[in-house]
């Protein structure tokens, strides 16, 4: 130490600070990513988490100052004897060690730390938060979750293979999947949330391999039914079916990472008053596999709930409106058939609602079995 310069002795940084530098950097990048990977709603929630992140930093940095004062002491008492020749430079230097004395015994009692990953607004409600992204109560073993994805198959075009690739009577657009995933043609902006592009997307990041190139097109390539079902037993559509039969897991992972994303989005969207109630009545119906399902397969069915352009005469019929319609009821099994109920209840005023022109009522038999499955356990 006797041959360090002044500057080294007194910039040399802590050990836990050269540790630190890597994981620190690394942590400054990541928090925009870690923040966004959580997908917790809406723009106030997503800067709340960053505050959060920002204060999780690895190492304790509180000594910093005096453990490098203290070597900047210890360097002066051993080179005294080489510094004596430079009186008017010490006489400087005493003056600025006791200037810095006084400012670090007016400074906060830094001993006095404690890691911000302890604190209790920090990490707990990150994990609560993430905890609202999931059903609770039960988790679905893989059989369920293959038997969740065929009943969906059943619910939207009873099993059938031609039913992947259909277009409904009176609408503008295709569905396609076993979701019956929405593709818009060029031109065309419904009041629906297009989910096929979508499942495309989500597909790719999984790896699927032979997406048919026509289903990577941003707009639907046939712009009416009477196109498509022109175009029905040819060679794109039938490679579409072909294609979609063989990649049912994938489609029913999609279905449900659409419905875990649901909550937070509608607790954002949902009037104060009735947020308590809609997240109680989420926790009651997830309590069985059947009205896991039902959470599941209502979010595919008829959306979250929170597009306010789904709705007629102010009122929607997604998710969180039949959160918002249930009865009070116990968890299990009453949960489940009271979803169903409200579930119908919403459906019924939508029909009402609507345009003559559209003609809904046609639909109602089929929306109504569809619900009733939701009160079947499993």
């Amino acid at each position: 130490m006797i041959g360090y310069p002044l500057w080294i002795l007194f910039f040399q940084t802590h050990p836990d600070h050269r540790q630190q530098g890597g994981e620190g950097q690394r942590n400054q990048e990541g928090r925009k990513t870690v923040a966004d990977d959580l997908n917790l709603g809406h723009k106030e929630d997503h800067e709340s988490r960053e505050d959060e992140l920002r204060d999780i930093q690895p190492g304790k940095t509180d000594d910093l100052v005096p453990r490098n004062f203290a070597h900047l002491v210890c360097g002066l008492l051993l080179m005294k004897p080489k510094l004596a020749h430079y009186k008017p430079v010490m006489q400087e230097l005493s003056f600025t060690l006791a200037i810095s004395l006084l400012v670090i015994s007016c400074s906060p009692d830094q001993t006095a730390y404690q890691n911000p990953a302890q604190k209790s607004s920090g990490i707990p409600r990150l994990q609560q938060d993430l905890a609202r992204n999931y059903p609770a109560g039960v988790t679905l073993n893989g059989s369920q979750r293959r038997s969740v994805g065929m009943k969906i198959w059943q619910n939207e075009s009873g099993g059938k293979i031609s039913g992947l690739t259909h277009w409904n009577e009176g609408e503008e657009f295709p569905s396609l999947g076993i979701g019956h995933f929405i593709w818009y043609p060029a031109g065309f902006n419904g009041r629906w949330t297009e989910t096929w592009p979508e499942f495309v997307k989500f597909a790719q990041h999984k790896g699927v391999r032979g997406i048919p190139s026509p289903a990577l097109l941003p707009d639907c390539p046939w712009n009416n039914r009477v196109v498509f079902q022109r175009d029905f037993n040819g060679k794109v559509l039938t490679s579409l079916r072909s294609w979609l039969v063989s990649n049912i897991d994938v489609q029913t992972e999609f279905i449900m990472a659409k419905s875990r994303a649901a909550l937070p989005r509608i607790m954002a969207a949902a009037p104060a008053s009735q947020r308590t109630r809609i997240e109680a009545n989420y926790g009651k119906v997830a309590t069985t596999p059947n009205g896991i399902y039902a959470l599941i397969d209502y979010v595919n069915f008829k959306g979250d709930g929170t597009n306010p352009r789904e709705r007629y005469k102010g009122q929607g019929w997604g998710l969180m409106w039949v959160l918002a319609e249930m009865r009070p009821v116990p968890r299990g099994q009453a949960a489940a058939r009271e979803f169903a109920a409200a579930a119908k209840r919403c459906l019924d005023r939508r029909v009402q609602n609507s345009p003559p022109d559209r003609g809904e009522q046609r639909w109602t038999a089929g929306w109504h079995n569809r619900c009733n499955t939701y009160a079947a356990p499993f």
